[in-house]
């Protein structure tokens, strides 16, 4: 499965997480892989 790119000015960061690769999505959202500030 492909990753999908994000949207054109979409923020890849949410509070102290930054947002990782897209793993997939459904009827309820999207779900992200998300790092914390030291990378875990």
């Amino acid at each position: 499965m492909a990753q999908a790119p994000f949207a054109r000015g979409t923020d890849r960061q949410v509070g102290d997480y930054w947002l990782g690769r897209r793993l997939g999505s459904g009827g309820q959202g999207v779900v992200y892989e998300v790092y914390d500030g030291d990378g875990t």
